[in-house]
């Protein structure tokens, strides 16, 4: 939909199913021009979706420089594709309380955006990355998440290190924490257990 509005859209509640983009927040699909900064708040919704669930897009068709930002916060996903991507330079997405688990792709994929924050969330047993950072790509942090049984926990292409302190990896040997990052990655101090004191990742992960 287009929102002709500068103040911050809100999506609350319920349920997307059936489509290849849950929530897609643009600056230029949709209508083919050029549209205004746009701020999104997406809010518990549960979204199951055959490419992306949360997709927000720095489009490179967009001309004026519009900035896209997505506040995300106690969703849950689990579709075929990505849980949340944010994709290119003026793209910017905050992830708390949500489960993206068992998504076919990536819990979190980072593709040229800004992810400032992920905090308490479940990003577990993702066929692809926990979460993953691409060149280009901006994370601020990654704290207090289950990353357990992912293809790889935390994938950073970025060549800068990234902050991602107090995370449970589904073990807690240094051996096996180690195995679930790539370089570039500060994973320590890592979470000695990963029971989660609201259980099934229904407010995210609280460890």
């Amino acid at each position: 939909w287009n929102t002709p509005t500068t103040a911050e859209i809100s999506v609350s509640g319920g349920t997307v199913t059936n489509v290849d983009n849950g929530v897609w927040v643009n600056n230029y699909e949709g209508y083919s021009s050029d549209a205004n900064d746009t701020r999104l708040t997406i809010d518990g919704v549960a979204i199951n979706a055959n490419q992306i669930s949360v997709y927000v897009l720095d489009s490179p068709s967009n001309t004026n420089g519009a900035i896209v930002a997505a506040t995300v916060l106690g969703i849950s996903t689990g579709g075929a594709g990505d849980g949340v991507q944010v994709e290119n330079a003026d793209a910017t997405v905050t992830v708390t309380n949500s489960d993206l688990s068992s998504n076919g792709g990536h819990g979190i994929e980072v593709a040229g955006g800004t992810l400032p924050l992920a905090q308490n969330n479940c990003l577990a047993n993702n066929t692809m990355d926990g979460v993953t950072v691409h060149s280009g790509g901006v994370v601020g942090a990654v704290l207090n998440n289950d990353i357990s049984g992912n293809a790889t926990g935390f994938s950073n292409s970025t060549g800068v290190d990234a902050n991602a302190s107090g995370n449970w990896w589904g073990g807690n040997m240094p051996a096996t924490v180690s195995a679930e990052v790539t370089a570039n990655v500060d994973y320590t101090p890592w979470l000695a257990v990963g029971t989660d004191t609201s259980p099934g990742c229904a407010n995210g992960f609280q460890g």
